[in-house]
């Protein structure tokens, strides 16, 4: 179960960096 959280926030979280960068460079 925690394990499960993780990794969802990991992907959260490289999903939000991703989005923030290309509006930055954009």
């Amino acid at each position: 179960m925690i394990r499960h959280q993780l990794e969802f926030k990991c992907r959260l979280i490289t999903f939000l960096n991703k989005d923030f960068e290309e509006e930055t460079m954009g």
